[in-house]
């Protein structure tokens, strides 16, 4: 039964700009002013990975149907695709 209760706090270094589930659901991808994409445990609320290499804020993050790849869109004026 839903709740409406909050079930986990995510925390970022700077302001979140993009955030979105995985496929499966068990994980979500975030892309904030930091210029860094990181990757979070749904069950764990916990940041297992850090994908670094864009220069400016990450604008938007999706993940491909299959959920095995990322793409990440920039301020640096790049969208990357990320192997996951």
């Amino acid at each position: 039964m839903a709740t409406g209760d909050c079930h986990k706090i995510l925390h970022h270094e700077d302001f979140v700009l993009s955030v979105v589930y995985a496929p499966d659901g068990k994980q979500i991808a975030t892309g904030s002013r930091d210029n860094a994409v990181r990757l979070w445990d749904v069950d764990t609320g916990e940041c297992y990975k850090i994908l670094n290499g864009h220069t400016n804020w990450v604008r938007e993050v999706v993940y491909s149907p299959q959920g095995d790849q990322l793409a990440s869109a920039s301020d640096d004026h790049t969208v990357r695709v990320w192997n996951l």
